[in-house]
């Protein structure tokens, strides 16, 4: 569970419910929600991540009265791993060291946002950026940029046919929480990637209201562009995917 999951609950209250969603009730149970999960957090952290922390630390100090040289290797991962991670804005407050103001935002909008959460990369193939892999990794073919092009045009064309609908400003809002939270927090920046599926399917409810409320001109246009990226996509991937498996 998440805060992001908790924020996507109340803006999904606030317009089923309207003003009913701040009476004591709901309000109730939001607090008490809070309550448990923070409760529940600071359990974990005092009964099972601190003792495991402790007791790692006190088999390193073992092995390198063994070895000295025993932890060099890790350290220098460590050192890689924490500029993989950016700068964040603060490590004394708990919310705030997951924080990034250095990852440079534009590239990874396109490389990693609306680029690998889409198109794997060729390079660096479903590696971690924890272990192996660069925070940006940049594709073979001026193709892929195009299809990212494509893709971010009828989303736009699809918000504006859809503006008067209700649902698609509630998911839109969910999204614009994900982009604050990544973008602008910058958690988990560095792989962005990997929350795609939390907000990259107000896309097809997007070009859905494009292709129902559209002139037929532009209604065949995005379709033929929809089934055009549905279908590389498919191929792309899918081609890389079965090399990387076999």
């Amino acid at each position: 569970m998440t805060i992001t999951n908790g924020v996507k609950t109340a803006i999904a209250l606030l317009f089923t419910n309207g003003r009913k969603a701040f009476r004591w009730p709901y309000l109730a149970v939001a607090a008490a929600a809070i309550v448990v999960f923070v409760a529940a957090a600071e359990a974990q952290d005092r009964w099972i991540l601190q003792p495991q922390s402790q007791k790692i630390q006190r088999i390193e100090e073992k092995l390198k009265e063994k070895n000295p040289n025993f932890g060099d290797k890790f350290k220098k991962h460590n050192d890689w791993v924490k500029r993989q991670n950016g700068e964040a804005l603060t490590h004394d407050v708990p919310l705030l060291k997951w924080s990034d103001m250095t990852t440079p935002r534009l590239r990874s909008v396109t490389d990693n946002l609306f680029g690998e959460g889409f198109q794997l990369h060729r390079d660096h193939l479903l590696e971690d950026v924890q272990q192996t892999r660069p925070v940006f990794v940049a594709y073979r073919w001026i193709a892929n940029y195009v299809v990212e092009a494509l893709l971010v045009a009828i989303f736009v064309i699809g918000i504006w046919y859809g503006r008067r609908s209700r649902l698609l400003w509630m998911l839109l809002l969910w999204a614009a929480f994900d982009m604050v939270m990544h973008l602008g927090f910058g958690f988990g920046l560095n792989e962005v990637y990997i929350m795609t599926a939390h907000w990259a399917f107000v896309i097809p409810v997007a070009v859905g209201y494009a292709l129902a409320n559209a002139p037929r001109r532009m209604a065949i246009a995005v379709r033929t562009t929809a089934v055009a990226l549905t279908l590389w996509m498919w191929i792309y991937n899918g081609w890389i995917i079965a090399d990387y498996l076999l």
